[in-house]
């Protein structure tokens, strides 16, 4: 969010961490083979599963649309990425994952996949603090939910040429 911003339209600064945190462009700088990989941005997701007879809306009321989402060895990853400078509402929407990990369950089930992982990119300075890091973190991970700061470990889901 800018700074003293009102959110909404303003959410450049979490505009910036996304793109700089681009899992294909990072995976392409790694050296990864892109061959395997069907990658889902945003409206490109649910335009995906109604393309495979799955109408989000008709199941869930809306479109989800992840930052970015990839199926890679037949499982979908999907990655939510939240940057926050101030006090708001990014820091309850973080607690909303076990809800959204079971909405992406339901899609890869869909899409005859073995399974789903939610997972979410946190700006570090922003989350990487006692209030998040005693209690919500915690609970996210004790539900499936692997927690990254600043940085995808591209390395823990894809073979990296050394």
């Amino acid at each position: 969010m800018i700074t003293g911003g009102f959110g909404g339209a303003n959410i450049q600064t979490g505009t910036m961490f996304e793109m700089m945190t681009d899992l294909k462009e990072n995976l392409i700088n790694a050296g990864v083979d892109l061959k395997d990989v069907i990658f889902l941005k945003q409206t490109a997701f649910p335009k995906y599963m109604k393309e495979h007879n799955f109408d989000m809306t008709e199941n869930f009321g809306k479109k989800f649309q992840p930052d970015e989402a990839f199926i890679y060895h037949n499982h979908l990853y999907v990655i939510e990425k939240k940057y926050q400078c101030v006090q708001g509402s990014v820091d309850e929407k973080i607690q909303t994952g076990p809800y959204k990990k079971l909405i992406y369950d339901t899609c890869a089930k869909a899409l005859g996949l073995n399974g789903a992982t939610y997972i979410y990119l946190l700006k570090g300075d922003a989350f990487n603090i006692n209030k998040y890091t005693k209690h919500q973190i915690p609970y996210l991970e004790n539900n499936g939910i692997p927690v990254y700061f600043d940085n995808f470990p591209i390395d823990k889901y894809f073979n990296i040429a050394a």
